[in-house]
């Protein structure tokens, strides 16, 4: 007798793939704009704040200026120390240890970043070196230019006329970034991306 035929076996399903246990990286976007609960800061309260530090950052020097026409003795020595002591102080110190300066302070506004969190201390010092550098950058071109071309000045004269030219050429593209910026940004602003609002006093503050 012919042996009878096996029967086939059915062939095995496939296994399906298994799903792959990483999943593609999403970049998270960085959030950009003025962050949420907070509010710009007003033309008075800028103009306050700035109002202040003009007058902390330049009152002790421009007196010592005005004394050094009559008097180059000690106290005029004194009063330029203490008037370069100050400016730290309130442009650099300050900003680092609170991350605010004196005038912000008095007019309650300050920087944060897009977050809400406090802005970069390198932000702050820069936005309020500003008008600073400029200032001290007009001295520059007003007492150098005189003495350009003399050969026994040597090369000083020019490089203090190219300095102080750069400190009102940066001043004055932080005044055009301000003024075609939304939120009021100048250059520094918005390279860290930080906006001046108005600072609502926490309950340790109020109560202090």
């Amino acid at each position: 007798p012919k042996p009878k035929a096996k029967a086939a076996k059915p062939a095995k399903a496939a296994k399906p793939a298994k799903a792959s246990k990483k999943e593609p990286k999403v970049e998270k976007l960085r959030p950009t704009g003025l962050p949420e609960g907070y509010e710009l800061a007003g033309g008075m309260p800028r103009y306050i704040g700035w109002l202040i530090n003009f007058a902390w950052n330049f009152g002790v020097l421009f007196a010592a200026l005005f004394m050094m026409a009559s008097d180059t003795g000690l106290v005029t020595t004194i009063l330029l120390v203490v008037s370069v002591i100050m400016m730290i102080l309130n442009v650099f110190i300050l900003p680092f240890k609170t991350g605010r300066n004196l005038g912000q302070f008095v007019s309650r506004i300050k920087y944060v970043n897009y977050d809400g969190e406090k802005s970069n201390p390198i932000q702050g010092a820069l936005s309020n070196s500003v008008g600073i550098l400029a200032l001290f950058g007009f001295l520059f071109i007003f007492v150098s230019t005189s003495d350009i071309g003399d050969k026994d000045a040597g090369a000083g004269p020019i490089i203090f006329t190219v300095v102080g030219g750069i400190f009102v050429i940066l001043y004055i593209v932080n005044w055009q970034f301000a003024k075609a910026s939304e939120h009021n940004q100048g250059l520094y602003d918005v390279m860290f991306g930080a906006y001046l609002v108005k600072h609502v006093p926490t309950a340790e503050e109020k109560s202090s």
